[in-house]
């Protein structure tokens, strides 16, 4: 048997920070994911609807302010680049937890949970 269909992508490797450790200005605000842009980059955010709400692509901004994502249950979390050619996505819990993410680059996400 042989695979028949597109080439698969080229490995990459990235750097996933995930600290469950967090200052006193990331408490549980909400079950969902608050999500903020610090790179140099137009960045796009999508987090998928599996627990309701909207699975349209966001334009991010610097704060977590307008960028939050009210679910409650594993859901996929991706950002793209304004030309959509670079992604890259997690599939994430926040039940029962507020999910803090900031993007730096496509190889440097950090996650912050309040639990």
């Amino acid at each position: 048997m042989s695979y028949v269909g597109p080439p698969f992508p080229t490995p990459c490797s990235f750097t996933l920070q995930v600290l469950t450790s967090l200052s006193p200005n990331q408490p549980y605000v909400q079950d969902g994911f608050l999500i903020r842009n610090t790179s140099d980059h137009n960045i796009s955010a999508f987090v998928s609807a599996y627990n309701g709400g909207s699975d349209d692509w966001y334009s991010l901004s610097s704060s977590y302010k307008g960028d939050s994502w009210a679910r409650n249950g594993w859901e996929v979390v991706a950002f793209k680049n304004e030309n959509d050619t670079k992604r890259v996505g997690f599939y994430l819990n926040t039940k029962d937890k507020t999910t803090y993410i900031i993007f730096h680059s496509f190889d440097n996400v950090e996650i912050h949970t309040s639990d």
